[in-house]
Order: C-alpha cells, then sequence, then structure tokens
C-alpha cells in the first residue's frame, strides 16, 4: 500500500528536480490547508493536496480549496506517483521558458 507521506516525497524530487520549491505547508492557525506550495519559476505557485490511493479529502479541506481557487490560485489533489508525473509534465513549460 502507498502512504501519502510516499506521494508527498515524491512530490517534492520531482518538482524540485525541475527548479521549482515545494516547501512543507503549516498554519498554526489554520485547519485544512494543502500539505504544499510549489512555487515555480516566474512566480507561479500552486497549492497541492497529497493523498493516499485509498485517502479521502474531507469538507474542510474541500471549503479550503475552493476559496483559495475562488482567489485565482491553482488547487491539485495528487493521489498517487502517476499523478505526480503528469502534474510535472504539464508544468513543463513553467522551467524550460524561465531564463
Amino acid at each position: 500500500m502507498i502512504r501519502e507521506v510516499s506521494v508527498e516525497d515524491y512530490l517534492v524530487a520531482e518538482t524540485e528536480a525541475r527548479g521549482a520549491l515545494c516547501e512543507k505547508h503549516v498554519s498554526p492557525n489554520r485547519k485544512f490547508v494543502p500539505d504544499r506550495d510549489c512555487m515555480w519559476p516566474r512566480g507561479i505557485l500552486h497549492w497541492i493536496e497529497t493523498k493516499a490511493p485509498d485517502g479521502r479529502l474531507n469538507s474542510g479541506q474541500e471549503r479550503d480549496h475552493e476559496r483559495r481557487r475562488a482567489l485565482g490560485f491553482k488547487v491539485f489533489v495528487i493521489w498517487n506517483n502517476r499523478e505526480v508525473d503528469k502534474y510535472v509534465c504539464a508544468c513543463r513549460h513553467l522551467w524550460l521558458s524561465s531564463p
């Protein structure tokens, strides 16, 4: 069984290998925040929630994600390493076009 921490570790390794910063996000006064903020070249910020393949989002996480999306941010929920690969591939232009 794949654990959430394995997906998160893989996300960090794959994004940082391509020049992003993928930092653990904690907010002491707020519950349900996404696990990671992924900062790409040219000031692009994505919020990332990682889950084990058999995990689920709770209603607080869903509300927080919608609040961030309403502010114009992209929030991704990634369930396994294959989805990490898809995310990294979709962000490929962010590191290819940076100076």
